[in-house]
């Protein structure tokens, strides 16, 4: 007590004079002067503070600045997403869409009710048909009423190409363009649509054509005889009259064409496929276009009169693995040759 008087006498006179009293060393055990840092404590120790947080302390006191806008590049990798609007744009129908549609019309067979050649409409459930059995070529007119022409029509196909008259025909004027085909195994045969902007003419008469199919062996006969196989090129005019034109196929030299369509069957029956390499028609056709001329039908139901047949003279030809390849699938796809009943049957010259 006498001391800490002592001490404020002496601090007192000093102020008097003018002078700053000298520092006073605290005793031993004394409390720690405030200026002492202190200690922190982390997980139970206690720990010196760092540097980072000795100059946090250190800035003096400001009000603090609002949020600033940084502009950050975009990564090399990354690009700027833009909202995007989504706009519906009306696509015309590719080509090969408007030729399936002139296909149907044309006798593209999307059921098993419907004639390979048709032009009309399907037929009824329940008027199934085949090549064989009670559901075969001599059952087909009592099948379905609308079958009628299979049993008592008088211009019925195919028919046995003997006896023609020799006249000067027009020229068969084929127009075919290449393009992407589809291939479907029907159920009935292996049939081809194509895409449209393929003609044929004749006399000046334009049928476009819709899709063409096999038939092993052949349906049509010249002076008796059968061929290995026959293609059927369907055409089809504004009015809607049928025009078939029949290649023959004789066993001999292998047809690349032919191989690339065997390839291209799909494995499941009634499913259709898009072949990627754009084929020409022209390669399904004979160098020599000499043919035969007869009014005729379809020769599947509904059996329709009132098509235009053209039947080429020359065949083309196929290698015996072709055959086989298609008889696998269909062994005897054929109706029976009908009566001619006093039909005029015309050749060219």
């Amino acid at each position: 007590m006498r001391r800490l008087l002592l001490l404020s006498l002496v601090a007192f006179s000093c102020v008097a004079r003018g002078q700053e009293p000298a520092p006073v060393k605290p005793q031993e055990g004394a409390a720690a002067s405030s200026k002492v840092a202190p200690a922190t404590v982390a997980a139970g120790k206690e720990t010196a503070p760092k540097a980072s947080d000795k100059k946090e302390t250190e800035k003096p006191s400001a009000a603090a600045p609002g949020p600033k806008l940084v502009a950050t590049a975009l990564p090399k990798d990354k690009k700027a997403v833009t909202p995007v609007k989504h706009v519906v744009k009306h696509v015309s129908a590719p080509k090969h869409k408007a030729a399936a549609s002139s296909a149907n019309a044309a006798g593209e067979e999307g059921s098993h009710h419907e004639g390979e050649e048709h032009a009309g409409e399907a037929h009824p459930e329940g008027s199934h048909w085949s090549y064989e059995g009670e559901s075969g070529p001599e059952y087909w007119g009592s099948l379905d009423k609308a079958n009628s022409a299979c049993a008592v029509g008088r211009m019925q196909s195919p028919i046995d190409l003997q006896d023609a008259t020799r006249i000067s025909q027009p020229e068969l004027t084929f127009e075919y363009y290449p393009g992407e085909w589809q291939i479907v195994n029907n159920g009935h045969s292996v049939q081809v649509t194509v895409p449209a902007g393929s003609f044929l003419t004749v006399d000046g008469h334009q049928y476009v054509l819709a899709q063409f199919h096999f038939h092993h062996p052949s349906e049509e006969a010249i002076m008796g005889k059968h061929f290995d196989m026959v293609i059927h090129l369907v055409h089809k005019d504004r009015k809607g009259k049928l025009a078939v034109v029949a290649v023959l196929l004789s066993d001999g030299l292998a047809s690349n064409l032919i191989q690339t369509l065997w390839e291209s069957i799909p494995k499941e029956k009634g499913k259709t496929e898009t072949i990627s390499n754009k084929l020409d028609p022209m390669m399904l056709l004979p160098e020599s276009r000499a043919y035969y001329a007869y009014q005729g039908s379809l020769t599947t139901p509904p059996c329709t009169e009132g098509v235009q047949w053209f039947v080429l003279k020359a065949p083309l030809t196929i290698s015996e693995d072709e055959e086989r390849a298609f008889a696998a699938l269909y062994p005897h796809n054929v109706r029976p040759l009908q009566p001619r009943s006093g039909r005029v049957l015309e050749a060219s010259k």
